[in-house]
């Protein structure tokens, strides 16, 4: 597997789990399918799998920028797929501003300082809000692709 996303898509589909009616997320929210959160949704709203695939395909891309912009193209290409699919994902959770917030973690990740970079996730507020997705981007950042177990990563 040469792709990040082939191989982070699942992993964050995963994390985020589907839902086809809004509900209202951890942070007060109007969320549905796969952790979609905007203007377009409000509660009572009901999607079919098609609307939930279609908005989580634009969510992804656009968390892939913005894990690509928080570190250095050398950061990125040295961190392998499996530690690029845990920044995605994370960017899909947190969004831009609150991945540039960990700006101990990038500079561990800029250092391939991986152990410490795993260490200040798990020091994060996320991590106290959702524990066992952020253990898991721990455990991924310390073993790098060697997380990866036939194709596919932890859930």
């Amino acid at each position: 597997m040469t792709d990040f996303a082939a191989l982070g898509q699942p992993y964050t589909k995963a994390n985020e789990g589907l839902r086809l009616t809004a509900y209202t997320d951890t942070r007060g929210f109007s969320t549905i399918g796969f952790g979609h959160a905007g203007t377009d949704v409000h509660p009572g709203l009901v999607w079919t799998q098609e609307q939930a695939d279609a908005a989580f395909a634009a969510d992804y891309a656009r968390a892939t920028g913005e894990a690509q912009n928080c570190v250095s193209l050398d950061c990125w290409n040295a961190m392998g797929i499996a530690r690029q699919a845990v920044l995605v994902d994370m960017a899909f959770q947190l969004g831009f501003r609150g991945l540039r917030q960990f700006v101990t973690m990038r500079r561990s990740l800029e250092e391939q300082r991986w152990s410490d970079a795993a260490d200040d996730a798990l020091e994060s507020l996320a991590a106290r809000q959702t524990p066992n997705r952020w253990e898991r981007h721990a455990e991924i950042l310390r073993e790098g692709d060697d997380a990866i177990v036939d194709g596919t990563l932890p859930t």
